[in-house]
C-alpha cells in the first residue's frame, strides 16, 4: 500500500515538474526571436540590420549592463534544479520540501526571464521598426519569412 501510495505521489509530481517545464518553454516560444549572444558585432547580422557604429556601441553597454543580473539569476535557476532533482531522487519523499522547492525554481525561472526581456526591451528601443523586423524575419524559419519558400510537404 506504501509502495502504491509514493508511486502516485511521485508520478504527480513528475507531471506538476514536466507543467513547469511546458510553461517555461511556452513563455520562450512567445518571446520574439532574437539570436544569441552578441548578434550585433557579427558581420552578416549588422550588415543585414544596416546597424550603425553608435547603434553597435550602445548595444553592448546594453548587454554589459545586463550581464551581471543575467548571470546571478542562470546561476540562481542551476542551483534550485539541482536541489529539485535532489529532492525528486530521494528515497523518501517528503512533498512540502518538493513543493517548496519547485515553488522556488519557477520563481527563479520568471526572474531569468524578467531579466532577459528588460534587456530586450533595452536592445528594441535602439533599433528602428525596419531593423526590428529585419532581425526577427531573420530568425524565422525559412518557410515562415515573407517571401520565402513555401514549406515542403
Amino acid at each position: 500500500m506504501r509502495s502504491t501510495r509514493s508511486r502516485l505521489l511521485i508520478a504527480a509530481i513528475l507531471t506538476i515538474a514536466g507543467t513547469f517545464g511546458q510553461a517555461a518553454f511556452a513563455q520562450r516560444q512567445q518571446q520574439p526571436p532574437i539570436p544569441h549572444g552578441k548578434w550585433w558585432r557579427r558581420p552578416a547580422v549588422a550588415a543585414k540590420l544596416q546597424l550603425t557604429a553608435g547603434q553597435q556601441q550602445k548595444l553592448d553597454e546594453v548587454f554589459q549592463a545586463s550581464q551581471d543580473g543575467l548571470l546571478d539569476a542562470r546561476a540562481d535557476v542551476k542551483k534550485l534544479e539541482i536541489d529539485f532533482k535532489r529532492e525528486m531522487n530521494r528515497a523518501n519523499v517528503h512533498r512540502p520540501v518538493l513543493e517548496k522547492a519547485a515553488s522556488s525554481l519557477s520563481a527563479a525561472r520568471a526572474r531569468m526571464f524578467d531579466r532577459e526581456l528588460m534587456m530586450l526591451v533595452e536592445m528594441r528601443t535602439i533599433l528602428d521598426d525596419a531593423q526590428w523586423m529585419r532581425l526577427q524575419e531573420s530568425q524565422m524559419p525559412r518557410y515562415q519569412r515573407p517571401n520565402g519558400p513555401p514549406p515542403r510537404r
